[in-house]
């Protein structure tokens, strides 16, 4: 029955007629670019109930390093996202990971992004293992986080850096209280990250 449905919505739509390349160019117009901001959800007793979604419209609410301030600039969406899920089988198929390879993945700092990968819930491993952007305060995510995150590709960080760019952990070597954000990219061609002439196989060990 389910296959003799999805012949007919071939047939009659109009999305689903079109070359498959032209439907992932649709969805990423759909999908569009975003920031999704993703802290613990706490009860009074400061235990984690699971988590928190915010979408911002850019990265500088995270150069605060605060998440009130980002919850102060979290802006609301629409439903498109999930209506093309709702479409049909096939649409659902096409789309299931394309959110998370195009939106960059934000968290409140390396525990959260580490919890966030181990906890099963309505986010499948597979979807969570198709995410190419972070961003997260440095030294950056942990290594098992790298080990789960297979296509990783930039990572944005905040923080405290010298001028050559190593991450100051303790205020007394601040260069400026004023946090900066780093960006580090691994080449697909590449198995490392590269950062001032180093290499490294996880992002944290270059700093």
């Amino acid at each position: 029955m389910e296959t003799l449905t999805w012949a007919r919505n071939q047939r009659e739509s109009p999305l689903l007629r079109l070359p498959a390349e032209l439907r992932l160019q649709i969805y990423d117009y759909v999908i569009g670019s975003r920031i999704v901001h993703i802290s613990f959800r706490w009860i009074p007793r400061f235990d984690p109930t699971g988590f928190k979604y915010d979408y911002l419209q850019d990265l500088e609410p995270l150069l605060e390093q605060s998440e009130r301030a980002v919850h102060k600039q979290a802006i609301q969406i629409g439903s498109d996202i999930s209506s093309l899920a709702r479409t049909c089988q096939l649409v659902r198929k096409e789309t299931a990971c394309l959110p998370f390879q195009a939106y960059t993945w934000a968290f409140g700092n390396a525990f959260v992004l580490d919890s966030w990968l181990r906890t099963e819930g309505k986010i499948p491993l597979q979807q969570k293992r198709a995410v190419k952007t972070i961003a997260l305060p440095a030294p950056g995510p942990y290594r098992s986080s790298e080990r789960v995150l297979l296509s990783l590709r930039e990572v944005f960080l905040t923080g405290h850096f010298s001028a050559l760019g190593t991450f100051a952990s303790e205020p007394k070597h601040w260069a400026s209280r004023q946090a900066l954000m780093l960006t580090l990219k691994k080449p697909k061609t590449a198995a490392t990250w590269e950062w001032n002439g180093a290499h490294a196989t996880y992002l944290k060990d270059l700093f």
